[in-house]
């Protein structure tokens, strides 16, 4: 069975948990990034990802470094 794990991460938390599963599990890990990254407080870039979500806008993210579609299992860690 392979193993993915996905994540983006803003201050760092998501990367950590994302690489303590990886340890454990095994697979593969790739990083989510942005083409354009956030910028401004942690306050505003809140507001304008609420802003995104509640509009449906999906930024644009750089090419991962592996393809999702050749694993059975997919961990995905995103910021709450």
């Amino acid at each position: 069975m392979k193993i993915l794990t996905l994540y983006y991460s803003f201050g760092g938390n998501t990367e950590r948990i994302a690489k303590r599963i990886n340890r454990i599990l095994g697979g593969d890990i790739s990083q989510i990034m942005l083409e354009k990254p956030y910028e401004g407080s942690y306050d505003e870039i809140v507001d304008e990802g609420k802003r995104e979500v509640e509009s449906g806008f999906m930024p644009k993210i750089k090419p991962l470094t592996h393809d999702p579609k050749d694993y059975d299992v997919i961990i995905l860690g995103t910021p709450v």
